[in-house]
């Protein structure tokens, strides 16, 4: 998305290669996230 400013930090509690846990940690905006879809 253009204009957009996210980043992404991986939790201390991530267990590779099981568990990956994320934290979106700068979202810009006056809108929630409230999905985040991951594709592998």
């Amino acid at each position: 998305y253009p204009n957009t400013n996210m980043r992404f930090k991986i939790d201390e509690s991530s267990n590779f290669p099981h568990y990956l846990a994320l934290l979106i940690w700068n979202q810009q905006g006056t809108k929630d996230v409230i999905a985040v879809q991951l594709c592998e």
